[in-house]
């Protein structure tokens, strides 16, 4: 395997936008966060509640490690524009986001609306980290 030059910055500032997506995404009320808290079965005040740090901590793990994986496959392939970026990221949530929150949700019989809002948040996530990544070879 050729050696993988990743670029940390653009990592560490797809994480941040990544983690901020989520932010946006379950708790703005411009956004889907009362369809997400409808379909959860909760209200805000139970999510408040039930906030912790660690929450946090595993959004901006999990940011950090999708942003790498993907910068490593953008090496691997090449990749070194915005627009290429994106589609990277557009193939791989396509590939995998929707699949597997759907067949997790239909198991654990959760509304469709909500597989839906969580397959679009990692799809946009995947989107706009692939296109920093590109944009910042």
């Amino acid at each position: 395997m050729p050696p993988v030059e990743v670029n940390i910055v653009a990592v560490i500032i797809a994480t941040i936008a990544a983690v901020a997506i989520g932010a946006i995404w379950f708790n703005a009320p411009f956004a889907f966060n009362a369809i997400w808290l409808k379909g959860i079965g909760k209200t805000k005040e139970q999510v408040a509640a039930e906030a912790s740090p660690i929450s946090i901590v595993a959004a901006i793990i999990g940011g950090l490690v999708t942003a790498l994986i993907l910068s490593v496959f953008m090496d691997w392939m090449g990749v070194k524009t915005l627009v290429n970026g994106a589609l990277v990221g557009l193939l791989c949530a396509v590939a995998f986001a929707p699949n597997l929150a759907f067949i997790k949700d239909l198991f654990e019989g959760r509304p469709r609306s909500l597989s839906v809002i969580n397959a679009g948040q990692d799809i946009v996530i995947l989107v706009v980290v692939g296109a920093i990544i590109g944009a910042m070879p």
